[in-house]
């Protein structure tokens, strides 16, 4: 196994690309200044499988802690799985990427897209996002952001967005399946990107079944709500 380490810099903010997430508005102001953006590598491989895994360091560590930890957990993961692979299958695989999609003097805000293949018909990907608060680089949540009372707007907001998108008499999804994967539960939006003018988030797929292979994006006026931060000090953000 060769880990590695280079220092690029600080990364641009990534265009997302349209009818990808549920989109609010947020009351923020982007900011001129960015932290630098480190990365570490994970590479290993053997005549049956091959992984590559990379992650960014910004040099606070609550934050670099965190990714890597998640970051480790999918090596102890994959290597786990691989103990169980038939040497007739195919090679196993695992590739993490990522893209800093805000660096300001508030937030740094990563999107992790993981593909893995451990057999059958196709790989999977799984995206997870990191936000922290800056200038200690606290991991913050949904409910950090639009407090508890948001998140049931948010599930009213997923629900409304997917049901007229995906069901019908050509839908590819059930209407119960959409209810259940965008209830109103923190976890069920775990993965959301901060940004500057606008918060996305992504509707994970539900645990038990797959709501749908995509997710959708809508755009909503604004309120503000009062939340609190990871550190309990109390915030402000505008949502529906």
């Amino acid at each position: 196994m060769q880990v590695g380490q280079t220092l690029t810099r600080s990364a641009a903010r990534r265009c997302v690309p349209p009818a990808v997430a549920l989109v609010l508005l947020l009351c923020t102001t982007p900011v001129a200044a960015q932290a630098s953006i480190g990365e570490k590598t994970i590479t290993d491989q053997a005549a049956g499988y091959q992984m590559r895994l990379a992650y960014p360091q910004i040099g606070l560590p609550p934050a670099d802690s965190a990714m890597q930890d998640y970051t480790q957990a999918l090596v102890d993961d994959f290597k786990q799985t691989l103990q169980a692979r038939d040497p007739r299958e195919p090679p196993y695989f695992a590739e993490l990427r990522y893209s800093v999609v805000r660096n300001d003097e508030a937030v740094v805000s990563i999107l992790f897209s993981y593909s893995i293949y451990t057999g059958g018909a196709h790989p999977n990907l799984a995206q997870t996002a990191f936000n922290f608060l800056m200038p200690d680089g606290v991991r913050v949540f949904l409910p950090d952001v639009v407090g508890n009372d948001g998140i049931q707007r948010v599930s009213d907001l997923a629900v409304a967005d997917l049901t007229a998108r995906l069901t019908g008499p050509s839908g590819m999804s059930d209407p119960a399946w959409i209810r259940t994967g965008a209830a109103p539960y923190a976890d069920n939006f775990e993965t959301f990107e901060l940004l500057a003018d606008e918060d996305r988030r992504r509707v994970r797929p539900v645990r038990r079944r797959r709501v749908c292979r995509r997710s959708t994006e809508g755009t909503h006026s604004a309120r503000r709500v009062t939340g609190r931060d990871a550190r309990g000090s109390a915030n402000s953000a505008a949502v529906v």
